[in-house]
């Protein structure tokens, strides 16, 4: 008789196990749900930037075919930044700089360096996009010279 209660305890224990095992992962899914919903939640009451700007860039003389796109965001902090996208119809010579000209095409401000095809540069707090409408690409040489080397590949003001 005591071999009949141990198979009978068995099948008992084994329902409470996989009970135990049912009900643990419906916990750790009930937690796993509750840090996703939150996150979420957090990312919905976060603000997003506001587009304040943007401009269409067309190619120049020698680069034709390439195009790309500036959009000015504003986040909530006051922090702006342009985000450029460009697609060149020809390998650069050395690598992309990325510019704010003004409208007379006399000053200009190097807001940094394109590493691939998309990049965030911020807009420093003293610069007047009013004054700085034009957003420029150009193919730099690896030659020690900070200015512009005249070689634009992408321009377009900024509406």
């Amino acid at each position: 008789m005591t071999g009949n209660r141990s198979h009978a305890a068995l099948p008992g224990r084994r329902r409470w196990i996989t009970i135990a095992a049912i009900a643990a992962i419906l916990a750790i899914g009930a937690a796993v749900g509750g840090v996703g919903a939150a996150l979420l939640l957090q990312n919905q009451r976060q603000p997003q930037p506001k587009v304040l700007t943007e401009a269409t860039l067309e190619a120049l003389p020698g680069w034709s075919g390439s195009t790309g796109q500036a959009i000015v965001e504003k986040a909530a902090s006051g922090q702006r930044a342009v985000i450029v996208i460009v697609s060149e119809s020809r390998p650069v010579a050395g690598y992309e700089e990325v510019w704010l000209i003004s409208s007379d095409l006399k000053r200009l401000i190097s807001i940094g360096v394109l590493s691939g095809q998309q990049g965030r540069f911020d807009i420093p707090a003293d610069v007047n996009l009013k004054e700085y409408p034009i957003v420029d690409v150009s193919d730099e040489k690896l030659d020690g010279d900070p200015a512009h080397s005249g070689d634009s590949i992408v321009r377009g003001t900024l509406s």
